[in-house]
């Protein structure tokens, strides 16, 4: 039995779920333990199989009824299944995880609740729930992410400084990087922008949001033939996101050339996926 165990083990950290689920199902053919349900539940999670991972964790919970872990997997698995109606799944998901938490309170858990509260539509509950994160774990930057994204509209300069710390602790995170650069442009702080913008492209040079973006600096600052390559790089890449081929034809239009921009305009419309060379419409 201790080799299927460490099979299983083995499985999941290559990320082949459904070796997983395979080798839990025949280990809960002898052990019927709460850690074997609870792994097939992560399993099935992870296949979409979303009546399987409940039914999985209802058994781990008739074993350790008291499990805050427990009761985080089930919150996950809510707020992830998407055979369910959103709202409804987003309130069972935030149920689970304020039981999670009266049992143990942990960063993740309560960063968990806050992203659910924020789809459910309540940003105050979200918020707080971010900050009791954060003061419990100073260097939980996934919530200072998520606390910045909450605060950006209203406290800006706490939003960068939020940013900051969760950049400094991750140099990689792609997503405070981009919003810093959005924060710093609208700031007038177009070289503080500009360095996030390219940090993003670094980490991930086909990100369709941080090519966008630099692109749209790029224009700003009047550096228009940088502007030009990242805007045919991105419809390039993306030539089905009209948002893109609008922000380019703008682009065109602030520069004298029409035609070209109307050209965009129609590739956008039509779906067109054609390429193309040192800027110009194929």
């Amino acid at each position: 039995m201790r080799s299927l165990v460490e099979k299983a083990e083995v499985a999941e950290a290559r990320d082949d779920h459904a070796e997983a689920f395979a080798l839990w199902m025949q280990i809960l053919g002898t052990e019927k333990s709460a850690r074997a349900y609870a792994h097939l539940a992560l399993a099935a999670r992870e296949l979409k199989k979303w009546d399987v991972a409940e039914e999985a964790l209802w058994s781990a919970l008739s074993i350790d009824s008291h499990s805050a872990l427990l009761m985080e997997s089930m919150g996950n698995l809510w707020a992830t299944r998407t055979d369910k109606d959103d709202r409804a799944a987003s309130e069972t998901a935030k149920d689970w995880y304020i039981k999670s938490l009266s049992i143990e309170k942990t960063a993740p858990v309560l960063n968990q609740l806050g992203v659910t509260r924020s789809a459910l539509g309540d940003p105050s509950g979200a918020k707080k729930a971010f900050e009791e994160a954060i003061s419990i774990d100073p260097n939980y930057e996934e919530s200072l992410y998520n606390l910045a994204e909450n605060v950006k509209s209203s406290e800006p300069e706490r939003a960068i400084q939020l940013l900051e710390r969760a950049v400094r602790i991750d140099p990689r995170y792609l997503e405070a990087h981009r919003t810093l650069g959005l924060l710093r442009e609208k700031g007038g702080e177009l070289q503080e922008a500009e360095k996030h913008f390219r940090e993003c492209l670094e980490i991930c040079p086909t990100d369709y949001f941080s090519l966008l973006f630099a692109a749209n600096l790029q224009a700003v600052c009047s550096k228009n033939d940088e502007a030009e390559k990242l805007f045919s790089t991105v419809i390039n890449l993306y030539p089905t996101m009209g948002k893109a081929f609008e922000f380019y034809a703008n682009f065109l239009d602030s520069l004298g050339e029409h035609e070209r921009a109307k050209a965009i305009r129609s590739r956008s419309s039509n779906g067109a996926s054609q390429g193309i060379t040192n800027g110009s419409p194929a």
